[in-house]
C-alpha cells in the first residue's frame, strides 16, 4: 500500500507543481501592470500623481475585487484557459504528434541503417562467392596445365630452358659441363683421362656452379649414397638436346 500512495503523491506533486507554475506564469502575464507596478515604480511616483500609497493603489487596482468590472474576471479567466489549454489541449495537438513524428523518424532512421548494413552483408557474401569462384577456376587452370605438362613436358621444358639461358650467368657453359660429364667421362663428376693421342693424364671436374645450377633445375639425379656419378633427366635431356 506505501508502494502505491508513493507513487500517487509523485505524480500528483508532479502534475500540481506543472499547473501551479503554468498559472504563475499566465497570471503574470495578463496582469503584469501589476508585477512592473510592484517591482519598478517607486512610492514617490504614485504618491505625486494619484495621492496614494503604493501598496494602497496596488489593492485597490489590482486585487480588490470589482465585481462589476467585466475585466476583472477575464484577469482570472484568461489565465485558467490559457493554463488548460497548455497543459491538456496543446500536447494533444502538438507535442503528442510532434513526438510520435520524432520517433518516427528515429525508427526510419534506424530502419535504412539496418537496410543498408544487410546491403552491404549481401555484397560481400557474392564478392566472397564471386573469389570463391576466381579461386576455382584459378586451381582447375593449375590443374589443366599440370595435366598438360604431364603429356607434354617438351612445352614446359622450353619455358624452363629460356629462363636456364637468360638468368643464369654461363648458362650456356654450365650445360656444356653437363654435356662433357656424362658423354664424355660416363657420367663422372670427377675424374683422371688421357686426353687422345696425349701420354699426359688430365683431371676432369664439373664445377660446383654448374652442379648445383643442374641439380636445382632438375636437369640430373644424383645417387647421394655414391654421389660420383650423375644422370640426366628427361628434362635434362631436353636441355642438352637444345645445345646439339
Amino acid at each position: 500500500m506505501g508502494f502505491w500512495q508513493s507513487i500517487f503523491e509523485h505524480f500528483k506533486h508532479r502534475t500540481t507543481s506543472s499547473l501551479i507554475g503554468t498559472f504563475v506564469v499566465f497570471w503574470f502575464f495578463f496582469h503584469w501592470q501589476a508585477a512592473y507596478v510592484t517591482l519598478f515604480v517607486n512610492q514617490e511616483y504614485i504618491s505625486q500623481k494619484y495621492g496614494m500609497l503604493k501598496n494602497e493603489y496596488i489593492n485597490r487596482n489590482f486585487i480588490q475585487p470589482n465585481f462589476s468590472d467585466p475585466g476583472f474576471y477575464l484577469s482570472y479567466i484568461l489565465p485558467i484557459a490559457f493554463t488548460y489549454i497548455f497543459i491538456w489541449i496543446l500536447p494533444k495537438l502538438i507535442l503528442m504528434p510532434a513526438f510520435k513524428e520524432e520517433n518516427k523518424y528515429k525508427t526510419d532512421k534506424r530502419i535504412i541503417v539496418l537496410k543498408e548494413k544487410e546491403r552491404i552483408r549481401t555484397e560481400e557474401v557474392k564478392l566472397a562467392e564471386k573469389d570463391a569462384d576466381i579461386k576455382v577456376q584459378e586451381a582447375r587452370s593449375v590443374e589443366a596445365e599440370q595435366v598438360i605438362m604431364d603429356i607434354a613436358p617438351e612445352k614446359s621444358y622450353k619455358k624452363d630452358f629460356a629462363n636456364f639461358v637468360q638468368y643464369r650467368n654461363n648458362g650456356l657453359d654450365l650445360l656444356n659441363e653437363i654435356m662433357d660429364s656424362v658423354y664424355s667421362h660416363d657420367g663422372l663428376i670427377s675424374s683422371y683421362y688421357y686426353p687422345e693421342n696425349s701420354s699426359q693424364q688430365e683431371h676432369f671436374r664439373i664445377s660446383k656452379e654448374a652442379l648445383a645450377a643442374a641439380d636445382t633445375s632438375g636437369l640430373i639425379e644424383i645417387d647421394y649414397t655414391d654421389p660420383t656419378t650423375i644422370k640426366l633427366t628427361d628434362k635434362g635431356k631436353y636441355f642438352i638436346s637444345r645445345l646439339t
